[in-house]
């Protein structure tokens, strides 16, 4: 294997990692919803605002890095293939943590105050 290759498909293989993570991580901050009592007025600007911030992040990142993947291993099908199915990844991170932060309010059964 040439080495641009490795270098990109290491790239690809950060960016899957920092989708992967900024995920957990977004996930993490609706699911701490989960400690309130069911039927509670809340104001969640800041557990919307931190998973929003931590999957927009991973979302630009992972773009990034698959962006370069394809740059660096343009000229290699495997380095075109790993880059864009890293891309399309990428792009998951926003709306399954917002899915999941209103499917937290819904489920839990929290009122959002305005």
């Amino acid at each position: 294997m040439r080495q641009p290759l490795k270098l990109a498909l290491s790239l690809g293989l950060a960016s899957f990692l920092v989708t992967i993570i900024s995920t957990a991580i977004s996930l993490y901050f609706s699911a701490s919803l989960f400690s309130l009592p069911p039927g509670t007025e809340v104001r969640p600007m800041l557990e919307a605002a931190e998973a929003a911030g931590t999957a927009g992040a991973g979302t630009i990142i992972g773009l990034g890095l698959g962006a370069a993947c394809l740059v660096i291993g343009r000229k290699r099908v495997a380095a075109w293939v790993v880059g864009l199915i890293c891309m399309v990844l990428a792009l998951a991170p926003l709306p399954v943590s917002l899915y999941f932060f209103n499917w937290v309010m819904r489920t839990h059964g929290l009122i959002s105050k305005p």
